[in-house]
């Protein structure tokens, strides 16, 4: 749990910057991959509270093997889902209220079984612990993303 609430620190400290755009590094603005990172965590935190632990088992995943191992994500191998891409315009307003939502999640995630899981459309299904981590690495992913488009800007 520390290691996704340090990332979302950091992450969080680049809002400032939320206007920044560059779009040989990404298409999207800094503001929109601080929501987006938000809105991950969030639905993941939702669909972990809505799964049925007794169900939960495991299978294989070498995807989901190499991220773990790694902690890394490949740059521009998928794009979003729709559920965890901004809809509305960045402001500093949307994003501190998104922080404060994902705080209110990272909560009740620590009240969730062990066995808490849900589908993830790449690595498949997801325990709370590898969630966690998953959720570690996407952050930091974004973070590398912004850092790069301030790089670009400077």
């Amino acid at each position: 749990m520390k290691e996704i609430k340090e990332a979302l620190l950091r992450l969080d400290a680049l809002a400032n910057k939320f206007e920044a755009k560059n779009t040989q590094v990404s298409e999207a603005s800094v503001g929109w991959h601080i929501a987006h990172g938000h809105l991950v965590v969030q639905s993941i935190v939702a669909a972990l509270g809505a799964s049925n632990p007794a169900d939960y088992k495991w299978a294989f995943n070498i995807k989901r093997m190499g991220v773990l191992l790694v902690g890394a994500l490949p740059r521009g191998k998928a794009k979003a889902p729709a559920r965890v891409q901004p809809l509305t315009e960045i402001t500093p307003e949307i994003l501190a209220a998104a922080s404060e939502k994902t705080a209110a999640a990272l909560q009740r995630l620590t009240e969730l079984p062990a066995k808490a899981h849900f589908k993830h459309p790449f690595f498949g299904v997801l325990h709370k612990n590898h969630s966690l981590r998953t959720m570690t690495i996407h952050t930091n992913h974004h973070i590398r993303i912004i850092n790069d488009i301030l790089k670009a800007n400077a």
